[in-house]
């Protein structure tokens, strides 16, 4: 008996398990190397996928933020000004929070 790491979330498992622990991912004798390794690829792209469009709405909201609070100067209006400010701290840590995520996903 081994350790080894599941080819589907790369937890370190025991080699004769059917079963991984953490992601429920079944291994049985028809489930080849190849296949595996593409169902590992498909969700490692997913989730690149999904901090890509997190990364896109954060910088949209970013710089929604922005415009509101470019035309709300001439608007004497407290809430708008209110509104471009959360939108514009809402986006810029969305997008850095999101750049970490995918840099640390990156080094795994």
């Amino acid at each position: 008996m081994a350790i080894i790491n599941c080819p589907s979330c790369g937890k370190r498992i025991s080699s004769v398990t059917t079963t991984c622990q953490f992601c429920k991912t079944e291994f049985d004798d028809s489930m080849d190397d190849e296949k595996l390794m593409r169902e590992m690829r498909s969700k490692r792209f997913a989730k690149t996928r999904r901090l890509q469009n997190s990364s896109f709405l954060s910088v949209l909201l970013f710089a929604t933020g922005a415009i509101v609070m470019y035309y709300g100067i001439t608007d004497a209006s407290e809430v708008v000004n209110y509104a471009g400010r959360l939108m514009l701290a809402i986006g810029f840590i969305g997008y850095i929070s999101t750049r970490l995520m995918m840099f640390m996903s990156r080094k795994r």
